[in-house]
């Protein structure tokens, strides 16, 4: 299994991940599938993912991470920086093949997670003391998270719709480990949420089946319903 994962994550290297020296010194981007697509801040968060668990195979990794955040700041959510100043710890969402913003300048709550906790996984494999202090960047982009996405009650915000959410951000493993780096109690409310509305929606609108939909309606509400 060991061989076949090295394979693999080889294959994706030559697949996906391409340099943009041109958007920030040293920037690497994992290429979408989409012709008119560089990349979008989902598939950096599964390349920083990557390349921080495959250190041990790829002497590269920690340069090709480093790369992958360099381009992650160099592209804040633009959009949400007048309203909350944070934004510049989350990814605009959607990038085009030159490098300019084609999300709008709002940022995937998924991706941003993902990052967040690549992040903290970079800390524990390399340690903070280099180019990068892992630990505060992933403080910084959990803190942006809590502000601009979350409720008090544990509600995850993600669309231009507040009330709304995606049943794809409900990341409890994230959240866990979001709480052990900060000890913030809201992380706990956003596992309980998360289980809350799973079992809602599975029990209320899927009972038998446990199918989940994959934007959710008055997320916030004590009868959220699938869009």
């Amino acid at each position: 299994m060991d061989d076949l994962l090295r394979r693999q994550y080889d294959a994706w290297k030559a697949a996906r991940l391409v340099p943009v020296g041109w958007i920030a010194p040293g920037g690497y981007a994992v290429q979408a599938s989409l012709w008119n697509t560089l990349t979008v801040s989902e598939g950096m968060g599964y390349g920083m993912l990557l390349t921080v668990l495959f250190a041990g195979h790829d002497p590269n990794a920690r340069g090709i991470f480093d790369g992958l955040l360099a381009v992650v700041r160099a592209r804040p959510a633009w959009a949400v920086t007048p309203h909350y100043a944070g934004g510049k710890y989350l990814m605009d969402w959607k990038l085009a093949p030159n490098g300019e913003s084609i999300g709008e300048g709002w940022n995937a709550l998924d991706g941003d997670l993902d990052i967040a906790l690549a992040l903290l996984m970079a800390d524990k494999q390399w340690g903070s003391s280099g180019g990068w202090n892992y630990l505060q960047e992933a403080k910084n982009t959990i803190e942006a998270i809590k502000s601009w996405n979350m409720k008090p009650d544990g509600t995850l915000e993600g669309l231009a719709n507040r009330s709304h959410n995606r049943t794809s951000d409900y990341m409890t493993g994230h959240f866990r480990a979001f709480k052990a780096a900060t000890g913030d109690g809201l992380w706990d409310k956003a596992v309980d949420r998360a289980y809350w509305l799973t079992n809602h929606l599975q029990n209320s609108f899927s009972a038998g089946v446990g199918l989940m939909p994959d934007f959710v309606m008055n997320a916030d509400s004590g009868w959220p319903i699938p869009s």
